[in-house]
This record gives structure tokens, sequence and C-alpha cells, in this order.
């Protein structure tokens, strides 16, 4: 991926709230993996944590469920997996080709298993109207 911000761990720390998620196979077939209105949450901290979760929106759909380590070179982003369920699971490492433009972020995904796919997810900052309704409807309030 090319354009936008260079990838820096201090332009991604905080919070991120998924937008989109479209996945592309090798004939230009594309489907929506997490369903049509997923839901997603992707947390980078300074000490170099990361925490993704993807919860689909239709029954059909998948998951996504781990936190780890990230490292970062050029536009490649490394997750390396501490927990999560498979295929995320613990010691894999989920490599994102990444583009930051203003407050939107994308991840590039790219499978071969069992043929080419690339899922791309587009990520955006919470409003602070978007942070303060989250921490109103917690359970347990704040």
């Amino acid at each position: 991926m090319s354009g936008g911000e260079e990838l820096r761990l201090e332009s991604l720390v905080g919070a991120w709230r998924l937008r989109s998620a479209v996945a592309t196979d090798a004939n230009g077939r594309t489907w929506n993996p997490f369903g049509e209105e997923p839901e997603g949450i992707l947390l980078y901290t300074t000490d170099r944590w990361v925490s993704a979760t993807i919860a689909a929106s239709g029954p059909e759909s998948g998951r996504c469920f781990y936190a780890g380590t990230v490292q970062i070179a050029g536009d490649r982003l490394e997750h390396h997996v501490a927990v999560g369920q498979p295929p995320f699971g613990p010691g894999t490492v989920q490599v994102r080709q990444g583009r930051l433009v203003d407050d939107e972020l994308e991840l590039a995904a790219h499978a071969t298993d069992p043929v080419p796919v690339t899922t791309r997810l587009r990520w955006q900052r919470p409003s602070t109207a978007e942070s303060e309704d989250v921490s109103t409807d917690s359970p347990g309030g704040s």
C-alpha cells in the first residue's frame, strides 16, 4: 500500500473502531467475511501491545479475537499473537500491510490457503461522542 502517513507506533496508539471488512479473491469476487455490519475494536499501546476484537454481524460470518505485541517496518505491521483463538492462535504472526490517512487506518491481510485472498479492514478513530457513549453504556458504569 502506498500513500498516507508513515506508520509509526506513535501514530497508531489508541483505539480504532472497525468501519468495514471486505475480502477479495484472485478472481475479483468480493464478500464481507464478518458480515455486512461488523463491529470491532483495535487497540495499540505505547509499549507495543495490540488487541484486536471483531464480532460478526451475522451467524454465518467469522470472528476474530487476539492480543499480543506489534512490530512495525515501513507499511508492514506484524502482530505477534500471545493469546487468541485459531486461526489467530498463540505463536502465530498476523502480518498486515497498513496505510494511515488522517483518522483512518486501512490494514490488508493476505492469505493463500486454500486460495489467494486479500481482506481489507478499514478502521477509524472513534469520535469523542462515541467514546463517551461506550463508557456510559458499560456495565457497572464509570
